[in-house]
């Protein structure tokens, strides 16, 4: 049997979120390597881990230290260029492991990866959980051939002579139910390293991060959808009560955070799963989730809060509909305001992510989105910068809308590193609009006298001091 490390690149919160925004975000890894790390130790392999909080001398320690036989390396787009930092030192220690890549950016540009950074054996485009086994088993093999990888689908791969090759595409996963639990019992002290952002100081913890359910029909400009496809794709929610119990049964947690992009859009399924938990007794489990604020109403927000819903995060990208228009975000102002005036009747505080820098921004919409900020039930907004990602539409067309200010990719940090302009505002246009929003709305005196209510036990107060203030 292998041992495989599993990296997620070394990324301090400090270069995600910046200097200050660090102390406050969450802290979680990417849960699709811990997926992956528990398909191959159900294999009967052994697998081990380093996260983005880890460091180029914890990779080191651990190459001594594990000695693996092949490593496995995500990443996103923020982080792709230290991909060749982190292969250089695998390569350092030993020229025989293999080197394995995958993740949203190699999987937008699995061709490019691959040319530029040779001591990359492979990339995996989307989805790996059905096939990074069967890969795993080749490269077991003494008498190994990188020709071999021809038959493991959705893979470009080097050949000996240095040529890349495209293997055959496969479907997305259709059945998620088939996929099991993830044991975060492998990921290096998970419940003591991870936690969910301070704005959701009230969850009790330990606290869980998972998913159960992959895709979004939406076509947001700003977003990629290559790797989880259009379609929605869900647990069932046997699946996901049984999830629950487990997770409760092992690891005695207090309270999940569902990362879900839309785990309200289907009215049917989450009225049933609030109902499932409520007979099962599972309601003292709080829970977080994200939605849209087109998929609410009175009756989803009751039925979600008497289930242990505490928080949601919508997206409302801006208080513009000139701007959600441009977004293709396909909702309306009006439509946010009724879904936050829904959430603060039935006791659910809510988060709201927020973009300034749009295409087609200016100072009289981003003086709409202040206004609707400060006139609406928002407990809490992040604001981040509008970034051309590639992989998405916004990507192809930002040239029609704005100037690009670098090509850096490092630099692409939606929460602390602004790198597009729309034609007619300023960098520092932006700048100032980001930092008003943020001084009046968090400096209000009902907004703190409204915290203060929210920390209202021992418990709150301390996970927020400990967490500004590590």
């Amino acid at each position: 049997m292998a041992r495989i490390l599993l990296i997620d690149i070394p990324l301090p919160n400090e270069k995600k979120f910046g200097k200050f925004l660090s102390r406050l975000g969450s802290r979680f890894p990417p849960l699709n390597i811990i997926l992956l790390g528990t398909i191959l130790h159900q294999k009967g392999h052994s697998v081990d881990f380093i996260f983005e909080d880890d460091s180029y001398d914890d990779i080191r320690q651990k190459l001594k230290s594990f000695n693996p036989h092949i490593v496995g390396i995500t990443c996103m787009t923020m982080s792709y260029y230290y991909l060749k930092d982190v292969a250089e030192i695998i390569r350092d220690y030993n020229k025989n492991i293999h080197i394995i890549a995958g993740g949203f950016h190699p999987s937008i540009f699995p061709d490019d990866v691959m040319r530029e950074n040779n001591e990359v054996l492979a990339v995996f485009i989307g989805e790996a959980d059905n096939t990074l086994a069967d890969m795993v088993s080749l490269l077991e093999k003494e008498d190994f051939s990188s020709e071999q990888l021809k038959v493991i689908p959705n893979i470009v791969f080097r050949a000996p002579d240095g040529s890349l090759h495209k293997t055959d595409s496969q479907p997305f996963i259709d059945n998620l139910d088939d996929l099991p639990f993830l044991d975060y019992s492998l990921a290096n002290n998970y419940f003591k390293r991870f936690h969910p952002a301070v704005n959701r100081h009230f969850l009790p913890l330990p606290n869980a991060a998972v998913y159960v359910s992959r895709g979004c029909p939406f076509n947001c400009v700003f977003c990629g959808r290559s790797i989880t496809g259009s379609r929605i794709r869900s647990h069932s929610i046997e699946y996901r009560i049984d999830l629950i119990k487990h997770l409760k049964k092992k690891y005695n947690i207090g309270s999940i955070v569902f990362t879900d992009e839309l785990f309200t859009s289907k009215k049917s399924d989450i009225l049933k799963f609030c109902e499932n938990i409520r007979k099962e007794g599972l309601e003292n489990i709080l829970w977080a989730c994200g939605g849209r604020v087109d998929s609410l109403d009175d009756e989803i927000c009751q039925s979600m809060f008497a289930a242990g819903c505490r928080q949601i995060t919508f997206g409302l990208e801006s208080g513009s509909q000139k701007i959600l228009n441009n977004l293709n975000k396909k909702t309306t102002v009006e439509k946010a305001r009724t879904a936050l005036r829904l959430c603060r009747k039935n006791n659910l505080t809510v988060t709201a992510s927020v973009i300034l820098g749009s295409f087609g921004e200016t100072i009289s919409t981003m003086r709409e989105t202040y206004d609707f900020i400060m006139s609406n039930p928002i407990d809490y907004v992040g604001l981040c910068f509008f970034t051309p990602m590639p992989g998405s539409e916004s990507y192809e067309v930002y040239k029609n809308y704005g100037e690009l200010l670098t090509t850096d990719f490092r630099q692409f940090n939606t929460f602390s590193g602004l790198v597009f302009i729309p034609f007619g505002l300023k960098k520092e246009d932006i700048i100032y609009w980001r930092k008003k929003i943020y001084r009046d709305f968090y400096f209000r005196p009902e907004r703190i006298y409204r915290e203060m209510r929210y920390l209202n036990n021992k418990a709150s107060w301390k996970y927020v001091f400990k967490t500004i203030f590590k």
